[in-house]
């Protein structure tokens, strides 16, 4: 709790100054205090704001990361076509500007082969090639849609 309410601080003064890299920042610690706490919908919310920011200011590598954990929170949910369209744009931003600690890439990488064998391979290539081409709007609408899901 007072991590969260340190971090919330924070972001309250980085919103202040404008500082759009922070502010990303900020919002993502947000979302994974928000995680371990069970605030599942909270946490989406959270970080669909910090990606949004994340691409409008051209850290695309720093969405791919956080899209990563937007795909294992559709998995988990049960939603593997949203997970597959989550790790398809975050294998497709993988190069891209990268600010932000990495993440398992091994781990993400197990997951999304058993997401591969879930599926029938026209379902599998369809949300794929979705993710992959999926821009900032696509990314906030698939997280609010993940958001109603999880509420």
């Amino acid at each position: 709790d007072e991590a969260w309410e340190l971090t919330a601080e924070t972001l309250t003064y980085s919103r202040a100054v404008g500082e759009s890299y922070r502010i990303a920042r900020n919002l993502h610690q947000l979302a994974e205090i928000d995680l371990l706490r069970g605030r599942t919908a909270e946490a989406l919310e959270l970080l669909a704001e910090s990606i949004s920011l994340n691409i409008e200011h051209g850290r695309r590598g720093d969405a791919a990361l956080q899209m990563r954990l937007v795909a294992g929170i559709a998995g988990d949910t049960g939603d593997t076509l949203a997970a597959v369209r989550c790790a398809a744009f975050a294998d497709a931003n993988a190069n891209a500007l990268i600010t932000m600690l990495p993440d398992d890439r091994a781990a993400h990488a197990l997951r999304v082969e058993q997401w591969r064998a879930s599926l029938a391979p026209e379902d599998w290539a369809t949300a794929w090639a979705a993710g992959a081409a999926m821009d900032a709007a696509g990314a906030d609408a698939l997280i609010s849609s993940l958001v109603t899901q999880v509420r």
